[in-house]
Parts: structure tokens; C-alpha cells; sequence
């Protein structure tokens, strides 16, 4: 397959993606989010902070960090536009994870 193949491919594959509810919902719920400074930015220092110690913590410390984190947020996400975000994200990301899952099994990569 010629690099013009593949790269049409790859973008038709990103339109799908486009079009798919997960997608949808995830912009529609972040641009909500957006639209509260305060909010947005508590919403990306929560998920920088996650994604911090979820990739610099070693097994034995991840349950008792997990824990900590948790409850520091207990409150804060019972706002219902950060769960509303955090929901729509997660599920955006298990689409992405699921359709990256399958382009390496089908492409046999190890």
C-alpha cells in the first residue's frame, strides 16, 4: 500500500472516529467545562496529579496514593459537570484504547 493509501485511510478512520456517540459527547461535555475557568482548570489539575502518580508510583505505594487521591476529591466530584466530564472522557478513552487494541493485534505487532 502506497503512503497516500494509508494516509486516506487513516483519515476516514479518524472522521468515523468523529462521528462516534463517545467522541461527540466527550467535546460536548468538555466545551461545557470550558466555559467555567475555575472548573477547567481544576479538571486538568486533577488529571495531570492522576496521571502522576499513576506512572510514578510503585505497585506497593499505588493502592494507598489511590486511596488518599480519592478521598481528597471525594467532595469535589460530587459536582455533577466534573463527573459529567470525567464519565464522558473515560469512555473516550476505552474507545480509543479498544480501537488501538485491535490495530495491533490485527497488525500481529509484539
Amino acid at each position: 500500500m502506497q503512503k497516500d493509501a494509508y494516509v486516506k485511510a487513516t483519515d476516514k478512520y479518524i472522521a468515523a472516529l468523529q462521528k462516534t456517540e463517545e467522541y461527540i459527547n466527550y467535546c460536548e461535555v468538555k466545551e461545557r467545562a470550558k466555559e467555567d475557568e475555575n472548573l477547567w482548570r481544576q479538571l486538568c489539575d486533577y488529571r495531570r496529579k492522576r496521571y502522576e502518580f499513576q506512572t510514578m508510583t510503585s505497585a506497593e505505594e499505588l493502592f494507598d496514593r489511590v486511596d488518599a487521591f480519592e478521598r481528597d476529591y471525594r467532595e469535589w466530584k460530587k459536582d455533577p459537570r466534573v463527573m459529567a466530564f470525567l464519565d464522558a472522557e473515560l469512555a473516550f478513552c476505552r474507545m480509543m484504547q479498544e480501537s488501538n487494541l485491535r490495530i495491533i493485534d490485527a497488525m500481529q505487532f509484539e
